[in-house]
């Protein structure tokens, strides 16, 4: 039986997650309707049928518990809760749009840790060129290795590595140059 309950527990959180889901979505038609100041007008700037928002935000509308839109043949208005869940949901629209330019911006633009290594004599010349590498890349990070004998460089799991030595022969897992 407490298995059973457990799965009632899960069921009724999947349940939760899933009207949470819904009802985002249903925010984001509500907002496109009172911006377009119709559902006429939200259906042609979307291509959503008029019909399908109309259910969209009754649907909300039941989930809420409350009349977002006073609407008749003459009237299209929000209702004053509907004023204050409007304001609420654009601000939601906009943390994700936040959320997605965020992400957008990662992908274009080169971020990490680069791990490099490099024998003492090259250090300012090395801290230099990072520099100058960072300030045209800020979310780019190094980890610099200043080593100046041999390295185990598999080991060490290194992206770059400059050497004064001959180049190692040994290793099939090296591109040297």
């Amino acid at each position: 039986d407490r298995l059973h309950g457990s799965n009632t527990t899960y069921q009724k959180q999947q349940l939760q997650t899933n009207m949470a889901a819904r009802m985002l979505g249903d925010l984001y038609w509500f907002v496109q309707v009172v911006e377009a100041g119709s559902f006429s007008g939200a259906a042609d700037r979307t291509g959503v049928a008029k019909s399908s928002l109309s259910r969209r935000i009754a649907q909300l509308e039941r989930a809420l518990n409350v009349q977002l839109l006073n609407r008749n043949p003459r009237l299209f208005a929000m209702t004053t809760i509907g004023e204050q869940i409007y304001r609420h949901a654009l601000d939601m629209i906009n943390a994700m749009e936040a959320a997605l330019l965020c992400a957008l911006e990662t992908n274009n633009t080169a971020s990490g840790l680069i791990r490099l290594a490099a024998p003492s004599s090259l250090s300012e010349w090395m801290l230099n060129t990072m520099a100058s590498f960072q300030r045209s890349h800020p979310r780019v990070q190094f980890a610099l290795t200043l080593e100046d004998g041999s390295l185990d460089l598999p080991a060490q799991r290194l992206d770059l590595a400059l050497s004064l030595d001959e180049v190692p022969s040994d290793s099939s897992t090296l591109v040297a140059r």
